[in-house]
């Protein structure tokens, strides 16, 4: 996606949007109001003070179409489409109603001046451009185009024409047309090394008609002849990500789910895919993935290779003797205006046009004769044993450029091909570099740079220190045979990163798009293993490399220890993550344990790197006790300064009870051993979850079949729990885990001290220590789902779907009695004192003294199911299906005051302070003076539905369904903190003393959550 900020994406896309949207508005006005739409539209906008403005400056604003779609501003237009709601769209799809509520909710929340991520602007531009394509209208189809181009999932580095850059204009035309043809899906650019296709490659891709070609962006990828299959693995998902920011796939293992996925991605989308420097087929075939609007150009040495995969081949040939000419006479800044041009014709025929030996010959001919030059190049031929071919040229002048430097000099030059890939490098590493290497001051370093690109033996971006230098691939295998011993350049290199540091610790190096991304393997190049385990153990340089990078870059870190536990995954060994996990990792070191935690938490980190602390917590908390730098990493977590909620003891996941067969075709058959049948799709979901997804379940599959035969194989999976392979036995027990919890939903918690009660659609509640995480009881004899529990002393009250309430003592697990007398579902339960107040499925609360079992009064008002109550003191507030909300006395029955503003379910709702708040499955909290009625002026708004809420002060805790536990001052709309969960999550509750959270999830999970010191100085600061 285009760099720029979220929030600036968002303003540029709401803006471009109000022309088109305005004159739709308009002219669904006039056919809802043929005779007073100027007088209904001057109605609705008469608080806007935008409109005021515009009405004084022109009062016919409202009775001409053009001056209306000109000078209407976004809130103007939203303010309509919420007013005329039902006018507007009365006789339009269902679909245009949510995209256009979608343009509501964006509005609102930028109103608001609240921070979006990438995927919600791209969440927000797909319903803009489906409500666009419904219009149907000439300025629509503009506006969707604008929209694409403004949300480019452009993925390239722009680097600009190198120096004395000679454009090529018939080939870069010749190419366009290529592209502009419907029949050229594919397009390879042919030529030898160093003759210019990446050049021409990239000034494709920033030709404005090309971008406008494709307005869904550019996607760039150098492959390159020295690479394995697994190392296109990340570039592939660079893709995605750069496409939506969320890959579906973790499991690097699945080429195929990859491209499948990429594939999907780019069906419908208009991009122009670039691959740079194929050398085989296979590598292209994995990246033949375009739509039918999309274009793809590869650039290759290999003509056979473009006709294997059936491209239309444009060869890029040697330069034209007068553009050759041109580029030397450019590259030797004058020194040969006097030459005659027989000479010149000479010099460019030896080189045989290629573009880049002519660059290397040009430089030096600013300090050299001509003739002279001439006589030295054949001398050097003359001793060339092998058949002459067009690289001898290059070779030959390269060897010419050396020629000149000194010893000192060419060593440094040479040290540069330690760098990896062809990533730019800082020029102030590289003066460090050298200082470390040879003693170079930092001027006669810099001096140095300047001369290697004057020289043209690298290219230099910037005119000002420090400056960017790329080494081209050619010129960096021809220099590599004179590295000699790599080990103290790469020692070297690190000393130089060391200086750079901006405080304690390798974190602090500034991040320069390198360092971060190949520290592990130079470290590992120069022998420095304790130091690289000691960064995999530090949080502060994991933090900083996985911002810098991404989960599955600082994953394959790990691949560079080789003390004998962890294996390389070189192309040799071809082996993965996943093996190494599952095979190699078998005695539990620091290393090892940090590892399986990464891995485990990939489905979070993946999309959330912020929450590289709570999840290194989370999963390595019960080994505390295994190592010293366990401890110290695990307190490191906790100590961070950022505010996060962090679980009090390892989180706790569901098992679901599954059997797991494994079949002779190598894959899973996966039973509910309890009752004998197969799996739902909720069973498989999660099933896939417990085991993170797809990360583990390939390798797993393969692992669990190789052991077949053997007495007893236990294979550990991605939460704690076990397969067992047993002698002759296929069939594995899907294990229980340490910590068993729900085997459904969570629908409720309660707190009270050191204890929580969960209630569940396994038709149980469960009593838990939070300090320890430990599960003291079940308490079972509902025949439905738990819907709610409200806990008083040593007792707790649940309501449920099988029509009763239920009093226990939780401390013993005793069921005192049963409350009878609803005829639906009990949905809700508030407890006061002796009292309980009940809500349910028949259109009725009941207020019950639950101490004697005895129904005092029905509250009756509700004309559909009331789904929620709260209790304050003497007064009730209640939540239905028909839209209402009931104040009440319950002492009396009396209902108080009746609102009707709420239009969509009401999933929990609290009494706080004289103000009822309440969640929503449209996203909102609500707020309500229940004393008066007033609803209060600010709305707050989430990505997905509000399931339950809890207040403490000023602030609140809301779960989401897409995984998301929210702190955030309610009264403010700021977002302090986000918990993000492995499931859905569903309930939620918090400490008087706000020094507990607990939360259950849809999959049965159960989380208890303590702030870290930075959010509880958060909290009581605003006390």
């Amino acid at each position: 996606m285009s760099p720029q900020s979220s929030s600036t994406l968002m303003t540029d896309l709401l803006t471009v949007l109000t022309k088109s949207v305005a004159l739709f508005i308009y002219d669904r006005f006039a056919e809802s109001h043929p005779n007073t739409s100027s007088v209904v539209m001057d109605q609705h906008l008469k608080n806007n003070l935008n409109a005021k403005k515009v009405k004084q400056e022109i009062p016919d604003v409202f009775e001409k179409r053009e001056i209306f779609a000109e000078q209407m501003d976004v809130h103007s237009l939203m303010v309509l489409i919420e007013a005329g709601w039902s006018d507007v769209f009365k006789n339009y799809p269902d679909s245009m109603r949510d995209n256009a509520r979608t343009l509501l909710n964006a509005r609102n929340t930028w109103a608001h001046q609240k921070p979006f991520s990438l995927q919600e602007v791209q969440q927000v531009a797909e319903s803009a451009m489906d409500l666009l394509r419904a219009i149907k209208t000439r300025s629509a189809k503009k506006t969707i185009r604008k929209i694409r181009h403004l949300l480019r999932h452009d993925h390239y580095q722009h680097i600009g024409p190198p120096e004395h850059y000679i454009p090529c204009d018939d080939l870069l035309d010749q190419v366009k047309r290529e592209l502009w043809h419907s029949g050229s899906a594919l397009i390879a650019l042919h030529g030898m090394g160093g003759i210019g296709k990446s050049v021409l490659a990239r000034a494709l891709c920033d030709d404005k008609a090309v971008q406008e070609r494709f307005p869904d962006g550019t996607l760039w990828m150098t492959v390159g002849g020295q690479v394995n299959v697994d190392a296109l693995k990340p570039k592939l998902r660079a893709w995605i990500e750069a496409l939506n920011g969320k890959p579906k796939n973790t499991d690097q293992s699945d080429l195929e789910a990859f491209k499948n996925e990429l594939a999907q991605l780019l069906k419908d989308r208009a991009c122009l895919l670039v691959l740079d420097d194929v050398w085989r087929k296979s590598d292209f075939e994995l990246f033949r993935v375009g739509g039918v609007d999309c274009r793809t150009i590869i650039t290759t040495r290999d003509a056979e290779l473009a006709r294997d995969i059936g491209a239309k081949t444009l060869p890029i040939s040697m330069m034209e003797e007068a553009s050759a000419i041109a580029l030397l006479d450019a590259w030797s800044q004058g020194k040969l205006s006097n030459a005659p041009i027989e000479l010149k014709q000479r010099i460019v025929k030896c080189l045989g046009g290629l573009p880049l030996a002519v660059k290397l010959a040009g430089a030096q001919l600013q300090s050299k004769p001509a003739q002279t030059w001439l006589e030295n190049f054949e001398a050097r031929k003359l001793k060339s044993n092998r058949p002459e071919n067009t690289h001898d040229s290059l070779e030959q002048t390269f060897a010419l450029s050396l020629d000149v430097l000194d010893a000192l000099q060419r060593k440094l030059y040479a040290a540069l091909s330690i760098f990896k890939g062809d990533a730019a490098i800082h020029e102030a590493v590289i003066v460090h570099f050298w200082g470390a290497l040879g003693q170079l001051s930092p001027d006669d370093g810099q001096d140095l740079v300047t001369d290697l690109a004057s020289r043209a033996l690298c290219e230099v971006s910037g005119d000002v220190f420090p400056r960017s230098i790329r080494l081209h691939n050619l010129l960096r295998d021809l220099i590599k045979h004179d590295l000699g011993d790599p080990e103290p350049i790469h020692k070297a290199l690190i000393s130089a990163y060391r200086s750079t540091q901006k405080g304690v610790g390798w974190h602090t190096v500034p991040d320069d798009d390198y360092f971060y991304s190949h520290f592990a393997y130079h470290l590992q190049q120069a022998g420095a293993l304790d130091t690289l385990r000691q960064v995999l153990l530090n949080y502060p340089f994991l933090q900083a490399k996985l911002d810098a990078t991404n989960l599955i870059a600082l994953i394959k870190d790990y691949q560079y220890l080789v003390d004998g536990s962890l294996q390389p995954l070189g192309q040799d060994q071809g082996g993965t993550i996943i093996q190494i996990l599952l095979h190699d990792l078998v005695d539990d070191s620091p290393l090892q344990i940090v590892l399986k935690a990464l891995v485990k938490s990939e489905q979070i980190l993946s999309l959330f790197p912020e929450q590289l602390p709570v999840c290194l917590y989370t999963e390595l908390m019960h080994h505390e006790h295994k190592a010293p730098e366990i401890a110290d990493l695990i307190q490191t977590c906790y100590n961070t300064p950022v505010p996060h909620l962090f679980p009090t003891s390892h989180t706790i996941i569901s098992t679901y009870g599954m059997l797991i067969h494994v079949r002779d075709d190598k894959t899973l058959e996966v039973w509910r051993w309890r009752t004998g049948r197969g799996p739902r799709d909720e069973d498989m979901n999660f099933f896939r979850q417990w085991i993170t997804s797809p990360l583990l379940l390939k390798q797993l599959n393969e692992s669990l079949h190789q052991a077949r035969g053997a007495e007893q194989t236990q294979v550990e999976t991605a939460h704690g729990g076990s397969f067992f392979q047993q002698p002759g036995n296929s069939a594995q027990v899907f294990g229980e885990h340490e910590r068993p919890t729900h085997m459904g939903a969570v629908n409720s918690v309660a707190l009270l001290g050191d204890f929580a009660v969960s209630a569940s659609d396994d038709q149980t509640l469960k009593v838990w220590n939070w300090q320890t995480g430990k599960e003291l009881r079940t308490l079972k004899g509902h025949t439905g789902a738990v819907n709610s529990v409200a806990l008083s002393s040593g007792f707790a009250v649940s309501a449920s779907d099988d029509q009763t309430l239920k009093v226990w003592n939780w401390q013993t697990g005793e069921e005192l009695r049963t409350l009878k007398g609803h005829t639906g579902a009990v949905n809700s339960v508030a407890l006061s004192s002796d009292f309980a107040v009940s809500a349910s499925d028949d259109q009725t609360l009941k207020v019950w003294n639950w101490q004697t079992g005895e129904e005092l009064r029905t509250l009756k008002g509700h004309t559909e199911a009331v789904c929620s109550v709260a209790l304050s003191g003497d007064f009730a507030v209640s939540a239905s299906d028909d839209q209402t909300l009931k104040m009440w006395n319950w002492q009396t029955g009396e209902t108080l005051r009746t609102g009707k503003e709420h239009t969509e379910a009401v999933n929990s709702m609290i009494l706080w302070n004289g103000v009822v708040v309440w969640a929503s499955s449209k996203n909102i909290l609500k707020e309500r003076d229940w004393r008066t009625g007033e609803e209060l002026p600010t709305s707050k708004w989430h990505f997905s539905a509000i399931s339950s809420v809890a207040l403490w002060r000023e602030f609140a805790v809301t779960p989401a369904v897409d995984g998301m536990l929210n702190v955030w001052n309610w009264q403010t709309g700021e977002t302090i903190t986000t918990f993000h969960a492995k499931s859905q999550q569903t309930a939620v509750t918090i400490g008087t003393d706000a020094l507990i959270v607990v939360s259950g999830g849809r999959n049965g999970s159960v989380h208890f959550l303590c702030p870290n010191p930075a959010l509880m100085k958060v909290l009581q600061g605003s006390s």
